[in-house]
């Protein structure tokens, strides 16, 4: 019987497909971490940006760092070991993320401890970063909504608004007879959160008395001619020294889904320690859908 060359051909590449691997992207998931940027800091140690994970997104689920357990320390030093051999080579550069927009870059200096617990490194910034000022990386920006900055400067309105807001959020916490003059408002943006979206007003709080120190975090959109509250938080220290003490602040906003509307990312600072805070949008309701990442002793 007589087979013809085409058909030999054609049976030899068909073998060969399914006897192929699978390809990486079909066996390795899809992965993008998430940094926290600390700009320079005056008197903090190293004096240098830093930077950590916050967040891990795998195949689109939102998934913490590595953790360190001091039950299992050698498993714990040798994935610590494993992510800085991957992620913080010296010369490494990553996106700059400030406003959802990609502003530049990072380049990872070396690998240094902030605390008794931290997996973070030096890095420095092709755009300089105000003191103390957080911004984003990614390690890639594949899947992320970059948009332009949405960013305004706070007016003398806004700012009234946002301090009726918080003497509210005061009042439902018992804490009475408020002038507004005495509180002290920290890092307030005015932005928005989607391309045609209201007007956010993004920022924290802190009232002292001799009741104890009062902070509010609060996050309020602008709708029907005025400004309604979306989220906030509330915390009380006793005072400077309180170690059961808590207070959240704007990290940054970014779009991690690709869905059109950025998310909240915030920082929760304990008495010797941190972790993040991811808000999201959903259904015209804002809810927190993330707590994980940071350090501490």
């Amino acid at each position: 019987m007589c087979i013809r060359v085409s058909h030999i051909v054609a049976i030899f590449l068909v073998s060969l497909l399914l006897a192929r691997p699978h390809s990486q992207a079909q066996t390795t998931p899809a992965t993008t971490i998430i940094f926290e940027i600390l700009g320079q800091e005056k008197g903090k140690i190293p004096a240098a940006s830093t930077i950590e994970p916050l967040v891990v997104i795998e195949n689109g689920k939102l998934k913490k760092p590595p953790e360190y357990d001091y039950s299992k320390q050698k498993e714990s030093d040798a994935a610590y070991e494993r992510f800085e051999k991957q992620y913080f080579g010296r010369g490494r550069k990553y996106p700059l993320l400030i406003g959802g927009a990609e502003k530049g870059f990072v380049a990872v200096g070396e690998p240094v401890a902030e605390s008794c617990i931290s997996l973070s490194a030096t890095v420095t910034t092709s755009v300089p970063l105000s003191n103390a000022q957080f911004a984003l990386a990614a390690t890639t920006t594949n899947g992320l909504g970059v948009h332009a900055d949405w960013r305004k400067p706070v007016v003398a309105q806004k700012r009234a608004e946002f301090l009726r807001l918080v003497s509210r959020v005061f009042a439902r916490n018992k804490v009475q007879n408020i002038s507004e003059s005495l509180i002290k408002v920290d890092n307030l943006r005015s932005t928005r959160l989607s391309e045609a979206g209201p007007i956010a007003l993004i920022g924290s709080a802190t009232l002292k008395r001799k009741s104890g120190i009062h902070q509010v975090f609060l996050v309020a959109l602008y709708k029907d001619s005025e400004y309604e509250e979306a989220v906030s938080s509330y915390h009380l220290a006793r005072d400077e020294d309180d170690a059961s003490a808590s207070v959240e602040n704007l990290v940054e906003q970014v779009d991690l889904d690709g869905d059109g509307t950025d998310e909240i990312v915030t920082i929760n600072t304990y008495y010797e320690s941190w972790d993040y805070n991811i808000y999201k949008g959903e259904n015209g309701s804002w809810k927190k859908v993330y707590q994980g990442g940071g350090g501490g002793c």
